[in-house]
């Protein structure tokens, strides 16, 4: 996880500058092919600022009690039906993606406190009443204990780090899609606690075979399944990394900025790396949290598919069901390659 810290400020000026997420783009021009967008190759000349008064930033600095700026991060919070988690009238709800400022947490990695940046005086905040814990946002304090929380991303789980064996959970059923504290549990019971950022740095796996970037060694552009690669002085093990973007559902190569991409919508259709455009509907995916499938969202119905157990020619295929004999060919475990406070 590439993770930018979200404040910078400069407490003696009158207003102050900050640098915004790479992935909170979208809230003004929603891009993120910066090459189309700025005509420039490189990226450390690209900047994108939020614009602060004096109050603002010492606000922040008030509830967030940090001097280190790099302890902060803002992420949204995907359910397991691709819905973010979102604050309403200090209510919690994993519903359909709206694009507001209601989606968006700041992680606070001293205080352990997850923010509102609807209400920056509030926090998340779980209770107990009447036998049961309650969740809602609350002003935030740094000493409530009830703000304490363990954002534990290798295992996709938020977790109360004061209230015992309790995490934040999202029922699909619920009528108005609340968010609610329940006792944890495993994922294979239910996906309800499965909760993941809007982008991380991910392997796709599939009985010991990696999802590789092989350009530099192929054909432009062409991808198989291999062996884990050896972490090298070229950093090798990257052709293996995949920064998965939740918010404009891509998969990028954690080694440059191609994206996995699929222009065949047909069965046996190649799939590829080609440049990241956030406008490119061959680049539309979603993982499956349920199935564990990589779903194309542009070409409804088909699937990642491994083609045969060598791995050396990964194409589209229609979507198996769980209960067809060639559903292992398109299931593939996504976890994290590292940690996303590094």
């Amino acid at each position: 996880m590439k993770s930018i810290a979200y404040f910078a400020a400069a407490l003696s000026l009158v207003g102050s500058a900050v640098p915004a997420s790479a992935d909170e783009f979208d809230e003004f021009n929603e891009v993120n092919d910066f090459d189309d967008f700025n005509d420039v190759n490189d990226f450390d000349e690209v900047y994108a600022w939020h614009f602060y008064s004096a109050q603002e930033v010492y606000d922040f600095y008030e509830f967030n009690e940090v001097n280190d700026l790099d302890e902060v991060y803002a992420w949204r919070f995907y359910s397991a039906q691709d819905y973010p988690l979102s604050e309403g009238n200090s209510n919690l709800f994993a519903n359909v993606k709206t694009d507001s400022i209601n989606e968006w947490w700041l992680y606070n990695k001293h205080t352990r406190q997850l923010q509102s940046r609807s209400n920056v005086h509030n926090c998340l905040d779980a209770y107990p009443k009447d036998g049961k814990y309650w969740v809602h946002t609350w002003p935030c304090d740094g000493a409530n204990r009830n703000q304490h929380w363990d954002v534990d991303f290798a295992n996709h789980r938020i977790k109360h780090a004061t209230h015992p064996n309790v995490c934040l959970d999202a029922d699909p059923t619920a009528p108005q899609r609340q968010v609610q504290m329940w006792e944890c549990h495993s994922h294979d019971v239910n996906k309800n606690q499965y909760w993941s950022v809007n982008e991380e740095t991910v392997h796709f796996k599939r009985n010991g075979l990696y999802l590789t970037n092989t350009e530099r060694s192929d054909i432009v552009g062409n991808i198989s399944f291999a062996g884990l690669l050896r972490e090298d002085e070229w950093h090798q093990e990257r052709d293996q990394e995949w920064d998965y973007n939740r918010d404009f559902h891509q998969v990028r190569s954690d080694d440059d900025d191609y994206c996995l991409d699929a222009y065949q919508p047909w069965n046996g259709g190649r799939v590829h790396t080609w440049k990241c455009s956030h406008t490119n509907k061959n680049q539309k995916w979603q993982y499956d949290v349920y199935t564990n499938q990589l779903r194309h969202l542009t070409h409804n119905g088909y699937c990642l598919d491994i083609n045969d157990e060598t791995g050396a020619r990964p194409h589209l295929w229609e979507c198996h069901p769980p209960t067809d004999n060639f559903y292992s060919l398109q299931k593939f475990d996504l976890f994290q390659t590292t940690s996303t406070f590094d």
